[in-house]
This record gives structure tokens, sequence and C-alpha cells, in this order.
């Protein structure tokens, strides 16, 4: 079996470091942290009334990271908060990419995880 380049190490360290990213960022997102983008992003005008369930908080940072990263609604936010829905975008979709080329292994045994 060959051995991996450093480049093909170096691609690999940063595809599990951004999943692993994903998976952090969401943990603190779901347990409070989505208070923060709900204060600049939340249509309602009371954001402190918006849902604490875990799984509504993941839903509002998917939508929160794309409606911005994509233009649909820019606020004007501190450049933490912008850097840190970019880097949530980010990871989130190496997060679902990944996800899907598993699925894809999966059932169609296509993809890169084939044999």
């Amino acid at each position: 079996m060959a051995s991996a380049s450093y480049y093909e190490m170096v691609l690999v360290s940063v595809w599990v470091g951004a999943y692993l990213f994903a998976g952090l960022n969401s943990l603190y997102v779901a347990f409070g942290g989505i208070r923060i983008l709900d204060r600049y992003f939340s249509s309602n005008s009371f954001y402190e009334l918006e849902s604490l369930s875990p799984f509504e908080c993941l839903y509002r940072l998917h939508k929160y990271s794309l409606m911005y990263c994509i233009g649909l609604k820019r606020p004007a936010v501190p450049w933490e908060v912008a850097l840190w829905v970019y880097a949530g975008f980010t990871s989130l979709v190496i997060f679902w990419l990944t996800m899907g080329l598993g699925v894809v292994n999966t059932y169609f045994q296509l993809g890169p995880f084939s044999k």
C-alpha cells in the first residue's frame, strides 16, 4: 500500500479539522450560542423569545449562515460575528458534503470512499 503524500496528509488534516469545527460549532450553537446570532439575524423583534430547542437552534444556524454568505440578508454585524458566520458556513458545507459522500458510498458504492 502506497503512503500518502505530504499534500494529501495536509488536505485530509484540514478536512478533518473543518469537520470537527463544524461539530463543535453546532454543539455550541445548539446549547445557547445562537443567542448571539439571533440578535442580528432574527426577524422576530423580540429575539429573546426565539425557541432554545437544539433542533431549532441548528436550523437557525444553517438559515442565518446561508442567508448571510449567499447575500440574501446582510445585517451590519461586528467582524467577529461575520468571521464566525463564514467559518460556520464553510464548515457546515464540508460537514454535509462529507455526510453526502458517505451516503453515496454506502448505497451506491461510488465516490472517494469506495474500494
